[in-house]
């Protein structure tokens, strides 16, 4: 009876061991396909990125799952160190322009901006963040924001758009 229940307690040390190591493989092999990957970077679930030779990830940053990182052009996506993006974000380096009335908006041309995220910055859930968007040091963006603008440093946003809740400092 003892033997078994050492034969168990090793299995179920083995099972939670594996249980992150599809998200380790899943993170080895984004990380390749990145312009440049920081340590520690871990990938939760299923991602998407596009053009994922235009973007820069640092150290220490935590991706959710159903994340879609789009780079379109000559753009890049930088994304700094310490950072964790929450589930189901979209960033994007592409935005359709719309300022002309006698051409319909599919007709127009499309402008594209590259996007930073600063160190340290925690992103919430169903973030969405538009194209030319920097997103300051220690910033924190509250779930289901629409980041059109740049955030400053330390800041704590939310909402539709996007707007300053208060300063962390």
């Amino acid at each position: 009876m003892k033997q078994k229940e050492t034969i168990n307690q090793f299995i179920k040390k083995k099972i939670s061991n594996i249980k992150y190591l599809p998200h380790k493989i899943r993170s080895m092999y984004h990380a390749k396909r990145f312009k440049s990957c920081g340590s520690d970077f871990l990938i939760e679930g299923k991602f998407f990125a596009f053009n994922p030779m235009n973007i820069i990830v640092g150290s220490h940053v935590y991706i959710n799952e159903y994340v879609r990182l789009i780079v379109h052009g000559d753009t890049s996506i930088k994304i700094g160190n310490y950072v964790m993006i929450g589930p189901y974000c979209y960033i994007f380096t592409k935005m359709h322009k719309f300022n002309r009335t006698d051409i319909p908006m599919r007709l127009q041309e499309d402008t594209f901006k590259s996007i930073e995220i600063g160190n340290d910055v925690w992103i919430g859930n169903n973030v969405t963040i538009f194209p030319g968007v920097q997103i300051g040091e220690g910033s924190i963006i509250g779930s289901g924001a629409v980041v059109t603008k740049s955030i400053k440093p330390y800041s704590i946003v939310g909402g539709i758009p996007a707007k300053l809740i208060k300063s962390r400092k």
